[in-house]
């Protein structure tokens, strides 16, 4: 039991490897025993776990200062968790094209492995080897197409998430030389005794605009789109459910080694101003995966509202919002993989007859989308009313999230055109790729029944759930939408000149590396003004 964490990073990454050597196609089917295996142990260490509740693993046997560590608890719990399921709807939903594609197989599972251990690592070195090794695996999967627009985007994704990890690599050596440990919890302690020095406040800068770049935050999100547009669909899914969660996940555990809170406030207006940009860039496209890809944006601003402030209701909404988001991506961009298959488009203005001509698609296409615009009684709509909930007394906060519900709204107004017109049913069953939909579908479905039920113990007091408070939630999505679809009809469908220009606006890679500095001034100049 105790050796579970290095199994888990373990197994995925022999596989791929077994996979790759052999380049058998029964020996494929071996990815099927991996995923097996790691469902069992991760559903035995859960029981180890409950009861430990930390659970730290020096390997080696060295001092925690100067070993390799992981660890453990319930949050790096629910991400592999949900790592594990994800990667088996992926194996799923592409087994029918990519089951004798051995070389793609390696680097999913690999992948895997890595991601694995990127969650589980409880050093700072560690943690930069994994997130590296992910950034130029999922740069190879970006670039499986082979073709001249994935070969620019993943070269972009690549360079720029490169810059990111060099940040974090010169915040790792600032914090080395101050602490003379890489040990994120030695590295807590000794920092409690010289909280607030110049160097360290300069680290943790660094460290967090390499976890913006990773996460997507303004103004370092433009590889993002780029990534989604040129990815194989399920890479698409993986990148936006999944991987773009990692700095996310690093932002949390960053924050926590470095325990400031002066930047809070920061924090929260540029999740505002992100959420909002996403959504302009979104509302404007005319491209699916584009549209889905800046609606990540929006909902990284989201969270980054949640967990930036780390007060208790907020913060558990953002963690929420992290899995709901996950998953609901996930089954969206699966759903329009399987449209962009049949239609051999990816254009919302050439695609019509969705419904009609694959009704089972649609049907889950369709509930991913009201979820993820926060429709009573959903996930989405209860960790967006538990990130509200902290802006208690902040009247021009409400009002920005309030203006972020109907924009999100406005994107999936736009995106169900797809669903109207004549189309003929297609003979193609897609029965694999519908599997999968169907899995995360009904895992959200379950999610949300859990959290309703642990809404008291879990601070969810702002989930409404009497019948008063239902109806008061449905009368505010009612209100919302009425205002979303006013803004579609009357500014979005008509395809105005503004929109056209914010649809073609490209920023360079040379520009996005100013962006990047730009950033780094900002938040260096918030801690002057803050001294």
């Amino acid at each position: 039991m105790e050796l579970i964490p290095i199994y888990i990073i373990a197994i995925p990454i022999l596989t791929a490897i077994i996979v790759y050597i052999s380049k058998s196609k029964l020996v494929n089917y071996s990815v099927f025993i991996s995923q097996t295996t790691l469902t069992y142990l991760v559903i035995n260490y859960y029981g180890f776990l409950s009861v430990e509740s930390v659970h730290i693993l020096q390997i080696g046997g060295w001092h925690q200062n100067i070993g390799i560590a992981l660890r453990n608890d319930l949050l790096s719990f629910l991400f592999v968790s949900l790592s594990i399921f994800l990667w088996w709807v992926v194996l799923i939903y592409d087994w029918r094209q990519r089951k004798n594609d051995s070389v793609f197989l390696f680097f999913l599972l690999f992948l895997q492995g890595v991601f694995l251990g990127l969650i589980q690592s409880n050093d700072i070195f560690s943690f930069f080897v994994f997130i590296e090794i992910a950034t130029v695996i999922s740069s190879i999967l970006i670039i499986f197409k082979k073709d001249g627009f994935s070969l620019k985007a993943g070269l972009y994704y690549l360079l720029f998430n490169s810059v990111g990890i060099l940040l974090y690599l010169i915040g790792l050596i600032i914090v080395y030389k101050t602490t003379g440990t890489l040990n994120m919890i030695a590295i807590r302690e000794a920092l409690e005794i010289i909280k607030g020095e110049g160097f360290i406040v300069v680290a943790y800068i660094f460290f967090m605009v390499s976890m913006g770049v990773k996460s997507a935050f303004f103004p370092v999100y433009t590889w993002l789109p780029r990534a989604h547009g040129a990815a194989p669909n399920s890479i698409s899914a993986l990148l936006s459910g999944l991987l773009v969660k990692s700095g996310l996940y690093g932002f949390i555990r960053l924050s926590e080694m470095f325990n400031l809170h002066d930047f809070t406030v920061f924090f929260m207006t540029l999740g505002f101003v992100t959420t909002i940009l996403g959504i302009i860039f979104a509302i404007s496209q005319n491209d699916i995966k584009q549209m889905l890809g800046f609606s990540t944006i929006t909902h990284v601003g989201i969270i980054l509202i949640g967990i930036s402030g780390f007060e208790e209701t907020m913060y558990n909404g953002g963690i929420i919002h992290i899995l709901n988001h996950a998953l609901v991506k996930f089954s969206l961009f699966m759903a329009a993989g399987i449209v962009i298959k049949e239609y051999k488009s990816s254009k919302i203005s050439e695609i019509r007859g969705v419904f009609k001509r694959l009704p089972v698609t649609s049907f889950f296409f369709i509930i991913g989308m009201l979820v993820i615009i926060g429709s009573p009684f959903t996930t989405i709509q209860m960790s967006k009313n538990m990130i509200e909930g902290g802006f208690r007394g902040n009247h021009i906060a409400v009002i920005m999230h309030n203006v972020i519900n109907i924009g999100s709204i406005v994107i999936y107004i736009k995106m169900s055109k797809i669903f109207f017109g004549y189309g003929k049913r297609v003979k193609k069953k897609f029965l694999l790729e519908n599997i999968s939909l169907a899995l995360v579908i009904v895992v959200i479905i379950l999610t949300g029944v859990y959290f309703s039920w642990q809404s008291n113990s879990l601070d969810m007091k702002n989930l409404r759930t009497s019948n008063i408070g239902f109806a008061i939630n449905l009368l505010k999505f009612s209100i919302n939408f009425i205002f979303a679809y006013a803004i579609h009809y009357f500014f979005v469908s008509k395809d105005s000149k503004i929109i056209k220009n914010i649809r073609r606006f490209d920023i360079s890679f040379q520009n996005a590396n100013i962006l990047l500095v730009i950033f780094i001034f900002l938040m260096m100049m918030y801690s002057i003004i803050l001294n």
